[in-house]
This record gives C-alpha cells, structure tokens and sequence, in this order.
C-alpha cells in the first residue's frame, strides 16, 4: 500500500488512508511525522555532530512547516534531538505531508499498549 505515498517509506499498508478517514470523520487527527535527514556516517562523527544534528532536524521541520500550512498551529511540538513532529492535521493536510521528500514516516499519535513484558512486570507488582 505504500506504492500511492509518493515519499514515505515507513507507513504500514492502509495506515494513511485509515488516517486520512479519521480526519474526514473528526475534522483533524494527531499524527506523529519522521523526518528524514542526512546521517552522519558512525565513524565519521566528532564532537560537533550533534550539534549539526540538531540543527538539520530543525531546518527539516521548518522546511516542512513552510511546505504545508498547518491549521492547528498550536498543535505543533517539535522535538530538538530526535527527527520527529508531532501536529494535528486535517485530512488535506495528511495529503500534503505524505508527499514530502523531507518525510520519512506518518503514524496516528496515539497511545500503545504495553509490550507483554510489561504486562508481565506489572502483574508481579
């Protein structure tokens, strides 16, 4: 399913047209949006990549920000040391992001349940 979104890699099948429908339904849905950037080689770093680091997942989400206006601004939350947005979007503004070459994944920000280990580490306490 992945073949109709043009640039993101990370998407499980039917998971943007899922997202898309409850934006539709609900006007808007939370999504979490990776973002792609250029990774500096293991052996190639120094003390001044992260640093760089930093400053190339800024530069990615404002050139995002910039790409698609994004209607619930003050649902925006930048995250300064891993290549992540979190925002709220309506079903356009999923569209618009999927073709993005700067995105890398879209997955509903929702909460998970645990993995069973911790179902198992909670049932002990």
């Amino acid at each position: 399913m992945t073949t109709d979104v043009k640039n993101t890699s990370l998407v499980a099948a039917g998971s943007l047209e899922r997202l898309s429908a409850l934006a539709r339904a609900r006007g808007t849905v939370r999504v979490i949006v990776g973002i792609r950037i250029a990774e500096a080689p293991e052996g190639a770093m120094d003390e001044e990549t992260p640093r760089s680091r930093q400053n190339a997942i800024a530069a990615a989400q404002s050139a995002i920000l910039a790409a698609v206006p994004i209607e619930a601004r003050n649902s925006i939350k930048r995250f300064e040391f891993i290549p992540f947005l979190a925002l709220e979007v309506t079903a356009q503004e999923l569209d618009q992001l999927r073709r993005l070459p700067e995105v890398a994944s879209i997955e509903e920000d929702k909460l998970s349940e645990p993995a069973s280990g911790a179902k198992a580490l909670r049932g002990r306490q």
